[in-house]
């Protein structure tokens, strides 16, 4: 499952800062509507707490580097880390129960890559695609890499 960082890596942090992982398919500005924005606006706020991750999908690619070549303002600040995440096709999404539950083992493949054996501080998922059902369910099932980690899920709709 291909997934491609973005932005570089985090700035180096100081001993005790959070490493925080906020995940939205949508994201500013690549998208619209009401999740993109705030979600682009957390990031550039929590980003002074410690290391911050916009985990997102690889639909965004193409635009991310058209907005960055442009020097476009709007983009992610560079001390924030992008993900990029495949989505699996509409019409095949082979084991998974539906579209959303193979996007959202997607989006957890992809923060266990992006954080190895320690998961983040703080993940927080949007509601809106049931983008962190897979890593509440790994979370429950008390799975190692979580053990530290505060899960979140924003409510928006």
């Amino acid at each position: 499952m291909p997934v491609e960082r973005g932005g570089g890596p985090g700035v180096p942090l100081a001993s005790g800062a959070m490493r925080i992982a906020l995940v939205s398919r949508e994201l500013y500005p690549y998208s619209g509507g009401g999740i993109a924005p705030v979600v682009a606006a957390e990031a550039r706020m929590l980003r002074e707490l410690g290391e911050v991750t916009l985990v997102t999908s690889a639909a965004h690619r193409e635009e991310h580097e058209r907005l960055r070549r442009a020097g476009d303002p709007r983009l992610p600040p560079a001390d924030v880390d992008l993900v990029f995440v495949e989505e699996p096709p509409e019409d095949d999404f082979g084991a998974y129960m539906s579209w959303p539950h193979a996007w959202s083992a997607r989006i957890h493949a992809a923060l266990r890559d992006r954080y190895g054996d320690r998961g983040p501080d703080l993940v927080e998922f949007c509601d809106y695609l049931a983008e962190g059902f897979v890593t509440i369910q790994a979370a429950h099932s008390r799975a190692a890499w979580l053990d530290r980690t505060l899960i979140c899920v924003r409510l928006h709709t």
